[in-house]
């Protein structure tokens, strides 16, 4: 008789959630997805499964990547203005009246 002395179990970790279940997942509300479903430029991908409303979690993650903004770093030459600025607001705050 062979013996095994592993299993591997591989499951796909993709699965639909509900509206509820989206919103704890993503940290948005159910009436902010309802009305994402309905965007007309770019909706949240979705079934529709009797009166369900399923999203799978891989479709959301590239949806939400669209709306992803990233920070520019600020040029070097206004670096130093932008620094006088803060100091004499910083002053203006910290003066008695």
């Amino acid at each position: 008789m062979d013996q095994v002395n592993s299993v591997v179990v591989h499951t796909s970790l993709d699965p639909y959630l509900t509206l509820q279940a989206l919103a704890d997942y993503s940290g948005l509300s159910q009436r902010t997805l309802r009305r994402k479903l309905r965007d007309p430029w770019n909706p949240l991908p979705h079934y529709v499964c009797g009166d369900r409303i399923l999203v799978r979690v891989s479709a959301f993650d590239r949806w939400i990547e669209g709306f992803r903004v990233e920070r520019k770093p600020v040029p070097e030459h206004l670096r130093a203005s932008i620094e006088r600025v803060r100091e004499a607001a910083l002053s203006l705050r910290l003066r008695p009246r």
